[in-house]
């Protein structure tokens, strides 16, 4: 089970916010078995989202997929 986030890595999409939202999920439920993935390109403000996540302890929940050119078979 996974959380998928398909779109450029950048601040103005607010990635931040989601990951926020996932960790007060696991916060909630440890026992949660889902991760959550990124696809897309670095763009501007990367770094931060990224930063956030070493932040919020989701470095072993996360996985960054760089650029995706089949969606469908990451759906």
């Amino acid at each position: 089970p996974y959380v998928l986030c398909t779109s450029t890595i950048e601040v103005r999409k607010n990635h931040v916010t989601l990951l926020r939202a996932f960790a007060r999920l696991v916060e909630r439920d440890p026992s949660l078995p889902h991760r959550i993935a990124f696809a897309g390109g670095k763009w501007v403000g990367a770094d931060e989202v990224f930063e956030e996540v070493n932040r919020l302890g989701l470095s072993s929940r996360f996985r960054y997929l760089g650029y995706a050119d089949d969606l469908p078979a990451l759906y």
